[in-house]
């Protein structure tokens, strides 16, 4: 560890776009009320930006919120591209440089309770080599075997992940397990190893337009409903009064 005898420095972080307003505040509260002390907090922000008539704007309330923000210069059709480049080249050099021991990572619409951190740590240090993952129900979801547990709530060390931040070839989500394993760190993947440390909260989108209650939006629903807000026309994609001027496809590489 780098903290000098401290207890770790951990970051708690995720890569965000303007669609998560919806959670920006209570995850910004979440963070400040973490009962641990040596922590640190980053959004790295993906939202439009001047090619596609952008701005700052989102950047600046997370950073309203108390919390560090970096606007993403480059952002790629396929959602695990854009988190990559989030993760190597803003998240990882962030921590790297900032001193920190473990990255918390708490996806931008999941809730911790206020011990959730202290909770993390606690567990990762009762083993050599150890790092956490806590499993939670995606959006309400209420079958008992229908659990997340990869980056949406997650404490791993930095260093490994800094160390082969340019050997990623997959999915980042993916890799940072095997980057880790080939480190020789092993995962304690809380609720199925033992209890659950506690319970986050995943916060469903009050604009959310699926029908079905206790339900999470598909990526390519959430992907439609940009092409029909780009053209002007309802979430539920009823008819419109003009042509339609944005493809799926394009907007698809403008996400």
């Amino acid at each position: 560890m780098r903290s000098n005898g401290k207890p770790p420095k951990v970051l708690m972080t995720c890569p965000t776009w303007v669609g998560c307003l919806y959670a920006l505040k209570d995850w910004a509260a979440a963070y400040h009320a973490q009962t641990y002390s040596n922590k640190g907090a980053l959004q790295v922000d993906n939202s439009d930006g001047p090619v596609q008539g952008g701005n700052l704007h989102y950047t600046h309330l997370i950073r309203a919120q108390g919390i560090p923000a970096i606007w993403q210069h480059t952002r790629f059709p396929h959602v695990w591209d854009t988190f990559e480049i989030a993760w190597t080249e803003y998240i990882l050099p962030y921590a790297h440089e900032g001193g920190y021991d473990f990255i918390l990572s708490v996806e931008a619409d999941v809730v911790l309770p206020d011990d959730g951190m202290a909770l993390m740590v606690e567990c990762a240090l009762q083993g050599e080599k150890r790092y956490v993952t806590q499993r939670y129900h995606p959006r309400g979801q209420e079958g008992p075997n229908f659990w997340w547990d990869t980056l949406g709530c997650s404490l791993f060390p930095v260093e490994p992940l800094w160390a082969d931040r340019h050997l990623v070839i997959g999915a980042y989500e993916l890799d940072v397990f095997t980057t880790l394993l080939r480190h020789g760190w092993k995962r304690h993947r809380a609720g199925w190893q033992g209890p659950d440390l506690f319970v986050p909260e995943h916060l469903k989108d009050p604009a959310d337009p699926c029908y079905m209650a206790h339900a999470a939006t598909p990526a390519d629903q959430t992907y439609m409903r940009r092409v029909y807000a780009a053209n002007g026309l309802n979430p539920d994609g009823s008819p419109r009064q003009q042509p339609l001027r944005v493809t799926y496809k394009e907007a698809l590489c403008q996400s």
